[in-house]
């Protein structure tokens, strides 16, 4: 039962809004472990919550219309969920230090495409996104900036997370909770992982949470070339 429950999850989480996503994540926890009766209960208020919600909120079709469509060349990307800076909107101001203390700026980065990744070591969705990010970093990282900025507010365990993880690039943190961050109010950063493309000129090009779909637009502005 926890299986087909994890099964829909993973549907959701490809096809449908943020908000019907959101409520299967929250809910996972109080599954595990469950007697099977309890499970079954569970299970079908969700089915029925996820039903209702995702008419609601995706236009009775079960698929959200995306918040934003890219233009050329990006227009045949579709993006589940966009974080709340929009496209063509000046990117936040971003500092923070990174692992030996060193103030890291993105405004370094100008000239170039960066990827501005907002994650957690807690995160469970952050550390399963990982590998994929950092395959992206492989294919893209000699000629894209990449910058992760972690939620933590414990030094041990994100420095941990990082070498568990393999991240190479840079990573900064302010060490402060999550809602505490002046960083994540500013780029409206309301789940994690969140990643955002700056494009050259230091604009926002793109945002989700999906690392496959920033290499798509990475792809499609040919950053790598």
């Amino acid at each position: 039962m926890y299986a087909i429950f994890l099964y829909l999850q993973k549907f959701l989480r490809e096809n449908c809004s943020f908000e019907v996503v959101f409520g299967f994540e929250y809910a996972t926890p109080y599954l595990a472990g469950k007697d099977l009766t309890t499970m079954k209960r569970i299970l079908a208020i969700l089915c029925t919550a996820a039903a209702l919600c995702t008419l609601v909120s995706c236009g009775g079709n079960g698929r959200k219309a995306p918040a934003q469509l890219f233009s050329s060349p990006l227009d045949s990307i579709e993006v589940k969920y966009n974080p709340g800076l929009e496209r063509g909107t000046a990117a936040p101001a971003l500092e923070a230090p990174d692992t030996s203390g060193t103030m890291v700026s993105l405004a370094e980065m100008k000239g170039s495409y960066a990827v501005v990744d907002f994650w957690a070591s807690w995160c469970r969705d952050c550390r399963a996104e990982a590998p994929t990010f950092h395959e992206m970093y492989d294919k893209y990282g000699k000629t894209v900036k990449f910058l992760s900025i972690s939620m933590d507010d414990d030094a041990e365990r994100w420095k941990t997370a990082i070498i568990d993880d393999g991240m190479e690039w840079t990573n900064v943190s302010q060490l402060v909770k999550w809602k505490d961050s002046e960083i994540s109010k500013a780029w409206q950063v309301h789940w994690i992982p969140t990643f955002y493309v700056v494009d050259p000129d230091g604009n926002i090009l793109a945002g989700c949470i999906y690392a496959s779909r920033i290499g798509e637009v990475l792809e499609a502005v040919g950053a790598g070339k």
